[in-house]
């Protein structure tokens, strides 16, 4: 039986880093130290990402999707200078600039050794309302 997400239920937000494709490195040092904490910064923003997909739902109970993102990071401070959206299976623009905006305060410390564009691939959708029993099925066990 397929069930319609709830409007109170909480989002999910599978943060993948499907394509994280660091796209310089320098001599002592390379742009593929910055993924565990590129990944990291992008986890702790988890709850802002939940509350815009929250919102879109609050618009479309059937939001749901992948968003492809590339995040560049500027050496100089680490934090991120610009977020585009490359693809997105999610036509809700409101949700679109919320998501892009969280992803702007995102700070990577130490920074890259070198300005760095990384592309990232957010999946979107919406939990199963849980209840409070597991269901019984028929002829199970005792």
């Amino acid at each position: 039986m397929n069930r319609m997400p709830s409007r109170t239920a909480p989002a999910a937000l599978y943060a993948t880093a499907l394509a994280i494709a660091a796209v310089a490195t320098i001599g002592c040092g390379s742009v593929a130290d910055v993924q565990p904490r590129l990944r990291a910064a992008v986890d702790a923003k988890k709850p802002a990402l939940d509350g815009c997909y929250d919102v879109a739902l609050g618009r479309n109970r059937e939001a749901g999707g992948e968003l492809a993102v590339v995040i560049a990071l500027a050496s100089s401070s680490g934090r991120v200078e610009a977020v585009s959206v490359g693809a997105s299976t999610i036509d809700d623009k409101d949700f679109l600039e919320c998501v892009t905006s969280a992803l702007r305060s995102v700070r990577v410390d130490p920074a890259p050794p070198v300005d760095t564009n990384v592309s990232y691939s957010l999946r979107f959708h919406a939990s199963e309302p849980r209840s409070a029993a597991p269901e019984a099925t028929p002829g199970g066990l005792p």
